[in-house]
């Protein structure tokens, strides 16, 4: 898993009041070709307490 793509999942999965409390992810697994979608990309959604998102997460990353 490359920088982008770690990054990416982990700002995916923060809720938003925006998106009435649901995730990018939560948004994007609404339809079957959506999900599909996220397959091709490889996007994965991260559980709540595991999200991090500061600039260690890249040396976590290791």
């Amino acid at each position: 898993m490359n920088y982008v793509h770690l990054i990416t999942c982990h700002i995916n999965s923060v809720v938003r009041e925006l998106f009435e409390n649901q995730t990018p992810f939560e948004l994007m697994s609404q339809t079957e070709e959506r999900k599909k979608l996220l397959n091709i990309l490889a996007l994965q959604y991260v559980p709540p307490d595991e999200v991090f998102l500061k600039p260690a997460l890249l040396k976590r990353k290791k």
